[in-house]
């Protein structure tokens, strides 16, 4: 799965890069983050609201970009050298790197849906009425 997000890291900062955007690594920590933070948010988003009081999130944000930060900036190198002048790590074209963001909020949701309901075994109400 780190893996994944290393990729995500690297395509990123090498279109930064090639943009010549000054700040491509802190843009490409910020990507990563948001697409960790939206995938595994909604996830454990109800778990979280159940252990922990409504303040303890943002602390916990901001425990997860630091803990981005230090490692891609420990690996930047290593992921770079890594991914850089191998065919088969083009996979994903920079056109489709906005997209995914939405595309993790709805698996997220999903997954969320399925824990809740099958793990463990909470009833699920998937409209919820608006008052206005």
């Amino acid at each position: 799965m780190m893996a994944f997000f290393d990729y995500l890291f690297y395509c990123y900062y090498r279109y930064c890069i090639r943009k010549d955007k000054l700040n491509a690594f802190f843009l490409s920590v910020i990507y990563v983050f948001f697409s960790i933070l939206t995938l595994l948010g909604l996830l454990t988003d109800e778990i979280l609201c159940l252990l922990l009081p409504e303040s303890y999130f943002k602390t916990l944000s901001i425990i997860l970009f630091v803990i981005c930060y230090i490692r891609y900036k420990r690996k930047r190198d290593i992921i770079v050298t890594r991914f850089n002048g191998l065919k088969s790590y083009q996979i994903i074209p920079f056109w489709i790197m906005p997209i995914l963001i939405p595309c993790f909020m709805i698996v997220g949701f999903f997954l969320r849906y399925f824990f809740m309901k099958y793990v463990l075994g909470m009833p699920v109400e998937i409209i919820v009425e608006n008052n206005f």
